[in-house]
């Protein structure tokens, strides 16, 4: 009878620690089973990182669900779809108090400009374009793109005389300050399709000057 109950015990612990060993494996299994899908949203690409090493690959991946191993790789998304960056004064885009572009004319005028460039991310090149500065597109777009696009202005910008840049040749500066932006940052993956100077301001003295130029 002792020998019979000590038995029983024992078989009672054994499923006891089955009963255990099998909730553990199931609450793993619940964790790790939805980190090894992952669900890319349309108009994203995702960026697969490999932890291990810190590489990247450069084929991202396209929308929909995608098969992952959770503790070697991580996905990170960049949308692909139209974007629009705007560089104002006093503007509250992407948070901050000041945008706007200052340069400066061949005569050394200051001009303050506000801004705006539509674009879309190369896909294939998305990789490469998270590679070289390891940061979303927000950050990119208010650091690297935002210095393009001031560095381009003040090369067209500083070659004209301002009576020109606020009149006849306004157009022709806005033309030719998105080139410079296109080559600089399509390597990158960047493709601009529209650049735009939404309001130019200058010294009152100049615009009055240009003004009465224009009236003779």
């Amino acid at each position: 009878m002792t020998s019979a109950s000590r038995f029983g015990g024992g078989e009672s612990t054994g499923r006891v620690q089955k009963l255990i060993g099998i909730a553990v494996i199931a609450i793993v299994l619940l964790f790790l089973i939805p980190n090894m899908v992952t669900y890319v949203n349309p108009g994203y690409v995702g960026i697969v990182i490999h932890r291990g090493g810190g590489g990247v690959d450069q084929q991202p991946l396209g929308p929909g669900l995608h098969a992952r191993n959770p503790l070697m790789t991580g996905i990170i998304e960049y949308p692909v779809f139209m974007q629009t960056l705007v560089l104002t004064r006093g503007s509250s885009e992407g948070g901050r108090e000041n945008d706007e572009i200052n340069v400066n004319s061949v005569e050394g005028q200051p001009l303050s400009l506000d801004v705006s460039m539509s674009f879309e991310l190369n896909q294939a090149k998305v990789p490469q374009l998270y590679q070289t500065f390891r940061t979303d597109i927000n950050t990119i777009q208010h650091g690297y793109v935002k210095q393009s696009i001031r560095q381009a202005l003040q090369e067209v910008v500083g070659s004209e005389e301002i009576a020109s840049i606020i009149g006849p040749k306004k157009a022709e500066v806005v033309a030719r300050t998105q080139a410079l932006i296109q080559n600089r940052l399509s390597p990158l993956g960047i493709d601009v399709k529209q650049f735009t100077v939404n309001e130019l301001r200058a010294p009152p003295a100049v615009i009055e000057a240009a003004g009465a130029d224009g009236a003779e």
